[in-house]
């Protein structure tokens, strides 16, 4: 739902989530060379679960996400 440069905002982020009662995933990525902390909630049985689920996040979440779909090698 975000991305952060911080990880303790980051952190602080998904604790905020946590509280609210949504399951959440935060990881580690690097993006055109700078690390960014990404805080994702989920997961969903169908993409249109997930696109339900933006609308009830709350602010500033429920605008700008993106979803992503989760890859198991």
């Amino acid at each position: 739902v975000h991305s952060f440069r911080n990880e303790s905002n980051a952190q602080q982020a998904a604790e905020q989530l946590r509280a609210d009662g949504y399951r959440v995933i935060l990881s580690s990525r690097t993006v055109y060379e700078n690390n960014v902390w990404r805080v994702s909630v989920g997961q969903f049985e169908t993409l249109g679960d997930a696109q339900q689920a933006t609308t009830q996040l709350p602010t500033p979440y429920n605008t700008q996400n993106f979803i992503q779909r989760i890859r198991i090698n």
